[in-house]
């Protein structure tokens, strides 16, 4: 690690900024990318929309199922998108006009929300098979695994007198079934997929995992969307949990749920190490998995949250090293990470960060900034 990249993530650790408190079990989270609100999802089926300042509540949608998955798009300046995922294959699309100057001067000074918010708003909704695992996008297509991997075509047409509504349409264009012409031979089509992310407009990474829960291998594969074609398939004897993309698409780091967090190139998908690291099958529900630079990625894993350094294969700080523990000297062990991105600052260092400690009963969380 270079010594420009170390204060900052010292700085991750002292620089707590909120709590929040909700009274359901959180399993998935997101922020817009301004970093001024937080959705999270639970079992309760309940979305939940937070100032990211304070840590209130400022807004619940109720999808009606429980929420495993939320993806922001990024795809209009004007607009702020996002997917939610359901357990039982629901997806649902909603949106908001993307927070004027103004609104965001009154959020800064600190007026109610009810006078700078603009509620999200419902656009349209598909159900899938399974449950929704990832979801990934890049510009109009959106890639989303569940017990197969469909491809969707994301349009926005502007409708009413003077174009003064508009109209989304979220188009199958593809699903891909799991068999052995999409992932090679052998008995990979017993696999479903759990992670996708387009490392290119048209070029999709997804990992595989076995339909059984003692299932050990993973497949790791990349393909070319239009056509539809296999561009490289490895096979992994591990497990794979959560997994992450550094910011110039060429780092995968992956939870392999037995020693640690290993490291592969990317496209080429050639093992580089394993960043070894202590996994506690009994109580480990959820480990996040974040980079916020190249090189350093967030583990969070059995009572812990670590940085470590990709190029370097190592730990490089953790969570009770920092005075931070003096605060919450028990972490229980479910842990959510998730961050936020500055647009005018992609494929670097990010501006703005949030960490989610998930303690005993899930349900509450504190949020940091790097600074």
């Amino acid at each position: 690690m270079s010594a420009a990249e170390a204060p900052h993530i010292h700085n991750l650790w002292f620089s707590r900024k909120s709590i929040f408190k909700t009274n359901e079990l959180i399993d998935c989270s997101a922020i817009t990318w301004d970093g001024s609100l937080v959705l999270t999802g639970g079992r309760n089926g309940f979305l939940r929309v937070w100032d990211a300042i304070r840590g209130i509540e400022i807004s619940t949608i109720s999808v009606g199922s429980p929420i495993s998955q939320i993806a922001l798009l990024e795809i209009s300046k004007r607009r702020e998108i996002f997917l939610v995922g359901c357990k039982d294959g629901l997806l649902r699309l909603y949106w908001r006009p993307t927070t004027s100057y103004l609104s965001q001067l009154l959020r800064t000074i600190g007026l109610p929300s009810a006078v700078w918010f603009q509620p999200f708003r419902f656009a349209l909704e598909t159900n899938l098979k399974g449950r929704i695992e990832s979801i990934a996008y890049s510009k109009t297509t959106v890639a989303v695994a569940s017990e197969n991997l469909c491809i969707y075509s994301l349009k926005t047409r502007l409708t009413g007198v003077l174009a003064s509504s508009i109209r989304f349409e979220l188009d199958l264009v593809g699903e891909q079934v799991l068999n052995r012409h999409l992932i090679g031979g052998g008995s990979r089509s017993e696999k479903r997929p759990n992670f996708v992310y387009f490392l290119h407009d048209n070029l999709l990474l997804a990992t595989f995992v076995d339909c059984r829960p003692s299932g050990l291998e993973t497949i790791i594969s990349t393909f070319q969307i239009f056509p539809w074609t296999v561009i490289k398939v490895v096979e992994c004897n591990r497990r794979a949990g959560s997994l992450a993309v550094n910011p110039m698409g060429n780092v995968l780091a992956m939870n392999n749920l037995s020693d640690g967090v290993d490291i592969l190139s990317v496209p080429h998908l050639s093992y580089l190490g394993t960043i070894l690291k202590k996994v506690d099958h009994l109580h480990n529900f959820i480990q996040g998995l974040t980079f916020i630079s190249q090189t350093c990625v967030v583990v969070s894993g059995s009572s812990s949250l670590c940085v470590a350094d990709v190029s370097a294969l190592q730990i490089v700080s953790s969570l009770s090293e920092c005075k931070i523990s003096d605060t919450f000297p028990t972490l229980a062990r479910r842990l959510i990470l998730s961050f936020s991105v500055s647009p005018n600052r992609r494929g670097y260092l990010l501006s703005q960060a949030l960490a989610w400690f998930i303690f005993g009963t899930g349900k509450t969380f504190v949020r940091f900034a790097i600074v």
